[in-house]
């Protein structure tokens, strides 16, 4: 998942900490990328180092807030930035998540 990462421009979201009450907010914790193709937006990548990882895609007009939370650092020298993102309570996020294509079970019998 990390190469995956690699290849697009980590985005700084440092934005200052605005003013505002604690329940208008829902926060998020990933490393952050610039969207491939929407300039309006950021995608968030959720556990980038296990088989749970999940790509959010926001909107940066919903970012309220964003800080450093830490960074991870793989074997062959790789750093990712891991933010959090405080995101206002009523937008809207796409989440793409990884899942095993199955065939559909049929429960009519």
């Amino acid at each position: 998942m990390i190469n995956a990462l690699t290849k697009y421009q980590p985005l700084d979201v440092e934005k200052a900490k605005p003013n505002y009450n604690a329940e208008d907010e829902a926060i998020y914790v990933g490393s952050t990328m610039h969207h491939p193709y929407e300039d309006d937006k950021f995608i968030l990548l959720t556990n980038p180092m296990t088989d749970d990882a999940t790509f959010i895609e926001f909107k940066k007009s919903d970012l309220l807030y964003a800080e450093e939370s830490s960074s991870i650092t793989t074997e062959n020298g790789e750093s990712l930035k891991i933010m959090k993102v405080h995101m206002k309570v009523g937008g809207v996020g796409i989440r793409y998540e990884p899942f095993i294509i199955a065939k559909a079970i049929n429960l009519k019998k």
